[in-house]
């Protein structure tokens, strides 16, 4: 929906699917690394529980639009685009429809988190005390 809505606008996008040819996905990672040279495209739409592993290293905006039921894997997919080795400022953009189930993913994600960091405080808390950490 989203690819023919701006291709209709006259920006030039790539998808990275499940159903994309290994031509197409090579096409995608070609054009992230060129960053400016990257053959007139503007967008890459892509879905981020794939497991493509594509280098982020010249996006400028990122745009999430859906969820995964993984906190670590949506938390992956902005790490990608902005990290420590960057020269230029990423902004990163997570959309959510109201009373969506994308609304629901989001909230089970905060609890989940929120437990994984529960548990890593705890063992951290047990190591410290062990003399380990």
């Amino acid at each position: 929906m989203v690819y023919n809505y701006l291709t209709d606008k006259g920006i030039k996008c790539i998808r990275v699917t499940g159903k994309v040819t290994k031509k197409e996905s090579e096409l995608a990672q070609r054009v992230f690394k060129a960053g400016n040279d990257n053959e007139g495209y503007r967008v890459c739409l892509m879905v981020t529980s794939m497991g493509v592993g594509i280098t982020m290293d010249n996006v400028e905006t990122l745009h999430g639009l859906d969820e995964t039921w993984v906190p670590d894997d949506q938390e992956q997919v902005t790490d990608r685009a902005i990290n420590t080795n960057r020269n230029h400022q990423v902004t990163a953009f997570m959309y959510r429809s109201r009373d969506s189930i994308e609304e629901e993913i989001y909230d089970v994600n905060v609890y989940k988190a929120g437990v994984n960091k529960d548990v890593l405080d705890t063992l951290r808390q047990r190591m410290k005390e062990k003399g380990v950490a």
